[in-house]
Protein backbone atom coordinates (compact mmCIF):
# COMPACT_ATOMS: atom_id res chain seq x y z
CA UNK A 1 0.00 0.00 0.00
CA UNK A 2 1.28 3.43 -0.90
CA UNK A 3 -0.38 6.61 0.37
CA UNK A 4 0.34 10.15 -0.69
CA UNK A 5 -1.25 13.55 -0.95
CA UNK A 6 -4.47 12.85 -2.82
CA UNK A 7 -3.78 9.27 -3.83
CA UNK A 8 -3.70 5.68 -2.67
CA UNK A 9 -2.07 2.79 -4.54
CA UNK A 10 -2.50 -0.90 -3.71
CA UNK A 11 -0.81 -3.83 -5.48
CA UNK A 12 -1.66 -7.51 -5.37
CA UNK A 13 0.76 -10.00 -6.95
CA UNK A 14 0.20 -13.70 -7.28
CA UNK A 15 1.64 -15.94 -4.59
CA UNK A 16 1.32 -19.51 -3.39
CA UNK A 17 -1.73 -18.42 -1.38
CA UNK A 18 -3.49 -16.71 -4.32
CA UNK A 19 -2.70 -19.62 -6.66
CA UNK A 20 -4.69 -21.95 -4.38
CA UNK A 21 -7.81 -20.07 -5.53
CA UNK A 22 -6.71 -18.51 -8.84
CA UNK A 23 -3.92 -20.52 -10.50
CA UNK A 24 -2.47 -17.77 -12.71
CA UNK A 25 0.48 -15.39 -12.52
CA UNK A 26 -0.70 -11.77 -12.30
CA UNK A 27 -0.08 -8.30 -10.94
CA UNK A 28 -3.06 -6.10 -10.08
CA UNK A 29 -2.57 -2.44 -9.29
CA UNK A 30 -5.43 -0.21 -8.08
CA UNK A 31 -4.93 3.54 -7.83
CA UNK A 32 -7.34 6.11 -6.39
CA UNK A 33 -6.68 9.81 -6.97
CA UNK A 34 -8.51 12.80 -5.56
CA UNK A 35 -8.15 16.08 -7.43
CA UNK A 36 -9.92 19.37 -6.65
CA UNK A 37 -10.83 19.91 -10.32
CA UNK A 38 -11.16 16.35 -11.66
CA UNK A 39 -12.67 14.76 -8.55
CA UNK A 40 -12.15 11.11 -7.70
CA UNK A 41 -10.66 8.74 -10.25
CA UNK A 42 -9.78 5.09 -10.00
CA UNK A 43 -7.42 3.17 -12.25
CA UNK A 44 -6.99 -0.58 -12.53
CA UNK A 45 -3.93 -2.16 -14.15
CA UNK A 46 -3.85 -5.91 -14.58
CA UNK A 47 -0.71 -7.51 -15.96
CA UNK A 48 -0.33 -11.08 -17.07
CA UNK A 49 2.73 -12.54 -15.34
CA UNK A 50 2.66 -15.77 -17.31
CA UNK A 51 2.73 -17.04 -20.88
CA UNK A 52 -0.81 -18.39 -21.04
CA UNK A 53 -4.03 -16.39 -21.41
CA UNK A 54 -5.12 -14.71 -18.18
CA UNK A 55 -8.87 -15.12 -17.62
CA UNK A 56 -9.88 -12.07 -15.62
CA UNK A 57 -12.61 -9.51 -15.17
CA UNK A 58 -12.76 -6.56 -12.82
CA UNK A 59 -16.14 -5.67 -11.44
CA UNK A 60 -15.90 -2.81 -9.00
CA UNK A 61 -18.07 -0.14 -7.52
CA UNK A 62 -17.28 2.63 -5.06
CA UNK A 63 -18.44 2.38 -1.48
CA UNK A 64 -19.16 5.23 0.88
CA UNK A 65 -19.56 5.14 4.64
CA UNK A 66 -23.13 6.13 5.32
CA UNK A 67 -24.05 7.95 7.38
CA UNK A 68 -20.83 9.92 7.58
CA UNK A 69 -21.60 10.91 11.17
CA UNK A 70 -22.84 7.83 13.02
CA UNK A 71 -24.92 10.04 15.33
CA UNK A 72 -26.77 11.69 12.43
CA UNK A 73 -29.75 10.19 10.60
CA UNK A 74 -29.09 8.74 7.15
CA UNK A 75 -31.38 11.35 5.65
CA UNK A 76 -28.93 14.08 6.75
CA UNK A 77 -26.52 13.06 3.95
CA UNK A 78 -26.69 12.83 0.18
CA UNK A 79 -24.43 12.55 -2.85
CA UNK A 80 -24.64 15.34 -5.39
CA UNK A 81 -22.83 15.29 -8.72
CA UNK A 82 -21.98 18.52 -10.52
CA UNK A 83 -22.80 16.97 -13.91
CA UNK A 84 -23.88 13.65 -15.40
CA UNK A 85 -21.03 11.18 -15.49
CA UNK A 86 -20.01 8.86 -18.31
CA UNK A 87 -17.53 6.00 -18.27
CA UNK A 88 -14.09 6.93 -19.54
CA UNK A 89 -12.82 4.90 -22.50
CA UNK A 90 -10.09 2.39 -21.73
CA UNK A 91 -6.58 3.69 -22.28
Amino acid sequence: MELGAGFCRAVLTDSAATREHYPFAFNLEVIYRLDAQAGLSQTYRLRNGGHEPLPASIGAHPAFRWPLDLDAPKTAHWLRFDRPSRPRPAA
